[in-house]
């Protein structure tokens, strides 16, 4: 008979598995408010599995009531085979990217794109900010979704934002800080491209070095990474196991 006790402490939570009185596993986790549907597990080593079964991973499932993610490095080969094999899904692959111009794409300016910038506390960056948090929902959906609220969104945003605006419509943007490109949005890739494209040569302008994550759930993020030629395609992915919440109850 498996049995599941608090082993950690508030700060540094971990979930001790026993059989008959063994223990076979610890396991670190945590909650994240502003995505509060799964569990988050800590695994980066294919030993933490060697004692590990469907029926364990189906009774944390059922004792925290949430799906289980994790998220490790693409070239931890070894520990996503082991996931795949316990049923873990891949549902989001990050790229971490860091740019320089000679790995730019395109070395000119669209002039009849007109970049416009806002600030935190304006009402153009306010309305911006509720487009954001639409798309950053939608994209967000199928794998962890969004459990926080309309300020705990605009509180993580940056500073500043960039955006084009056709008639009365803003119809691309992008959150900016300092040299990093942190949330993007467009109304279509033909559109966004453009737009991307003059901002990345304003940005190298500036900098010397560029930063962005792109996910490739997100089409408007990817469609930035497809602006420079790069050849590291190390992620970050999010495995999710949906598990079998009634298998105790």
């Amino acid at each position: 008979m498996y049995e599941l006790l608090e082993a950690g402490n508030s700060e540094n939570r971990v979930i001790a598995v026993k059989n008959e009185g063994m223990e076979i596993i610890k396991i670190p986790y945590y909650f994240n408010s502003f995505h509060n549907s799964n569990i988050y597990f800590k695994v980066d080593e294919v030993k933490s599995f060697d004692k590990v079964n469907s029926d364990i991973l189906d009774r944390l499932c059922s004792y925290f009531g949430k799906p289980i993610q994790i998220m490790i490095s693409s070239n931890k080969k070894d520990v996503a085979n082991v996931l795949e094999n316990f049923g873990f899904e891949r549902k989001r692959a990050c790229y971490e990217v860091e740019v320089t111009k000679a790995e730019y794409c395109l070395y000119e300016k669209d002039d009849e794109i007109k970049l416009i910038t806002a600030h935190k506390g304006s009402k153009e960056f306010e309305v911006c900010a509720d487009l954001m948090l639409e798309r950053y929902i939608k994209t967000h959906l199928e794998i962890n979704p969004w459990t926080g609220k309309r300020s705990d969104f605009f509180n993580i945003l940056p500073e500043k934002v960039v955006y084009e605006k056709k008639g009365d419509s803003i119809e691309n943007l992008a959150f900016i800080e300092n040299e990093e490109v942190a949330y993007v949005l467009g109304k279509d890739i033909d559109s966004f491209r453009k737009f991307s494209s003059n901002l990345i040569f304003n940005l190298f302008e500036k900098y010397k070095n560029i930063y962005f994550e792109a996910d490739d759930c997100d089409e408007f993020a990817m469609e930035i990474k497809k602006l420079f030629n790069i050849d590291d395609n190390i992620t970050w992915d999010t495995y999710i196991y949906n598990g079998n919440f009634e298998c105790c109850n």
